[in-house]
């Protein structure tokens, strides 16, 4: 396993850290092999033969191969994992452009989703390392009313990524153009061979600051959304994240059974915990927020984790352009995020590396109020895409 050189990522001390070189590692890795998966947060009405279309980015260290598509139980349509919506659907890999491969399940062109995470046949297909590429899902059911969905911050074409649907069945074949929603559907992950030695593949647990909200304006040059995303796009990681807007790590303590199916199927090497603001905002104590991030640490055994510390909320008489006229909040137990911030920083038991989010947000170290370039949110909680890419370039992984 590789190691690092510091156990804090922060902006102000800006360490570097690297994974050390294993002359006896395997020359092939398991893992999530691209970036932007996304569990499902949302459900909406899908007719039969609709079509999305959604883009992926390939590990950056190596050619991926033997690949499987993985589709999860549930989805995040409140603030814990409900189960989803029975439905029949076929897929395609679209690479390189234009040219598509059949996704196949024990043979089988099409595959009933319901309450078994599924993961495909391995896909005869090889995708140069980095190079982007598609997958293609046609929904084969009668109209699903709550069929799950991913959801963007913004619409793909706000955003700028390529993102889009079609209603009619376009799964091999035809032009699909970006959409003017928030809303696709596809695989839930991929899993599969890379061609490199150690390479990392990432988990993200979080809340709709994981998640992208308020990062509205643009993406990383990956397709990136949130810091979370943005900094992985700077390497170009792949990555899954399990976020939802308004959820709190107690959320996901509490009905963990179906994200832990999830997890128990896929192969990576890394897992980001974020939650805290919300626990914090609802009233949770110091002791409940660091006992549920114990928990959760827990459904990933093995992994490398990475805990970030928590950024602040404040209230602004200047729509948040200057420090002076912004006022930390202080509901629910607010008041404790200098000590929560504390006691992660002293790294707690089953910690690899703290990532310093709360530094790379806040104008100084503890001042529970949002730093430049101003202004750095709309609404005193979540960072804009400016705010965004910021914290990114500080806390790279």
């Amino acid at each position: 396993m590789a190691a690092l050189r510091s156990s804090i990522l922060s902006p102000l001390s800006s360490p570097l850290f690297k994974p050390l070189g294993d002359p006896f590692a395997p020359l092939i890795t398991q893992g999530i092999i691209a970036n932007r998966f996304l569990a499902p947060t949302a459900t909406g009405s899908v007719p039969p033969n609709y079509t999305s279309r959604r883009a992926h980015y390939a590990h950056p260290d190596g050619d991926v191969s033997n690949f499987k598509t993985v589709d999860c139980t549930f989805v995040f349509a409140g603030i814990t994992a409900d189960q989803a919506a029975t439905r029949i659907i076929k897929r395609y890999i679209e690479y390189p452009a234009g040219v598509f491969t059949q996704v196949t399940w024990g043979g089988q062109p099409t595959v009933t989703l319901s309450t078994t995470t599924v993961v495909s046949d391995p896909i005869n297909l090889t995708i140069p390392a980095g190079a982007q590429f598609w997958e293609r899902t046609v929904n084969l059911t009668n109209t699903v009313s709550l069929f799950p969905l991913q959801q963007l911050p913004a619409s793909s074409q706000a955003l700028g990524v390529s993102d889009g649907n079609s209603a009619s069945d376009l799964g091999n074949s035809g032009t699909i153009t970006a959409t003017s929603t928030q809303t696709t559907f596809g695989a839930t992950v991929m899993i599969g061979d890379i061609a490199a030695p150690n390479a990392k593949s990432y988990v993200i647990f979080g809340d709709s600051i994981a998640w992208g909200e308020g990062d509205i304006s643009n993406v990383g040059p990956k397709g990136g959304n949130g810091w979370l995303g943005r900094a992985l796009d700077v390497h170009g990681y792949p990555y899954l994240k399990i976020a939802k807007q308004g959820q709190q790590a107690a959320d996901l303590v509490s009905s963990p059974s179906r994200v832990q199916s999830l997890l128990a199927a896929m192969s990576f090497t890394d897992a980001v915990v974020e939650y805290g603001v919300n626990d914090l905002r609802l009233g949770r104590t110091q002791a409940q927020i660091l006992a549920d991030q114990q928990t959760i640490y827990g459904y990933v055994p093995g992994k490398r984790i990475y805990q970030t510390t928590i950024t602040p909320r404040s209230s602004s008489t200047d729509s948040w352009a200057t420090t002076v006229n912004q006022t930390a909040k202080t509901d629910g137990n607010m008041a404790a995020l200098n000590p929560l911030n504390a006691a992660i920083r002293a790294k707690p038991a089953n910690v690899n590396t703290v990532l310093e989010a709360a530094d790379a947000a806040m104008s100084a170290r503890d001042s529970d109020i949002w730093g430049g370039a101003f202004p750095p949110t709309t609404d005193g909680t979540h960072p804009n895409s400016v705010k965004a890419a910021s914290m990114a370039a500080a806390l790279a992984f």
